[in-house]
C-alpha cells in the first residue's frame, strides 16, 4: 500500500501517466486511505483492549496485594501470640526443671539416709546373730547344775 502511495505521488509529481493510470492511482489512493483508516481503527481497538486488560490486571494485582497484606497481618498476629506462649512455656519449663532438680536432691538425700539406715540395720542383725551364737555356744558348752 505504501508502494502504491509512493508511486501515485511520484506520478503526480512527474505529471506522467495517462488519465486511466491517474484514475487507477486515485482509486488506489482512496483504497489506501480506507485501508489505513481500517488499520487505524483496528489498532485503536487493539490498544483499547490492551488497556482494558491492563486495567483488569492492575485491579487484580491490587486485590491480591490487599489479600497478601491481610494474610501477612494475620500471620504477624499469630506469630506474636505464639512468641508470648513460647515465653510462658519457657518460663514454666524452667520452673519445672528447677523443681525436678530440687526433688532429685531430696531423693538423693533420702537414698543416702536409707543406705546408712540399712547398713545400721544390717550391723544390728549381724551383732544379734553373733550374740545368739555366743549364747548358744555357752549353753552347750557349760553343763547345767
Amino acid at each position: 500500500l505504501r508502494a502504491l502511495a509512493r508511486r501515485r505521488d511520484e506520478a503526480m509529481a512527474a505529471g506522467e501517466g495517462d488519465d486511466d493510470e491517474g484514475r487507477r492511482l486515485a482509486v488506489s489512493g482512496a483504497q489506501l486511505q480506507r485501508v489505513l483508516a481500517e488499520e487505524k481503527s483496528m489498532a485503536l481497538a487493539a490498544m483499547q483492549e490492551e488497556e482494558n486488560v491492563h486495567k483488569k490486571l492492575t485491579e487484580e494485582l491490587a486485590s491480591l496485594t490487599a489479600r497478601l497484606k491481610q494474610h501477612s497481618l494475620g500471620i504477624n498476629t499469630t506469630l506474636k501470640q505464639q512468641n508470648r506462649q513460647l515465653d510462658t512455656l519457657g518460663e514454666q519449663a524452667q520452673r519445672n526443671l528447677e523443681e525436678m532438680n530440687r526433688q532429685q536432691e531430696q531423693i538423693s538425700k533420702r537414698t543416702k539416709a536409707m543406705q546408712s539406715s540399712m547398713l545400721g540395720t544390717a550391723a544390728l542383725l549381724a551383732t544379734t546373730f553373733v550374740l545368739f551364737l555366743a549364747c548358744y555356744a555357752v549353753i552347750r558348752l557349760v553343763p547345767a547344775p
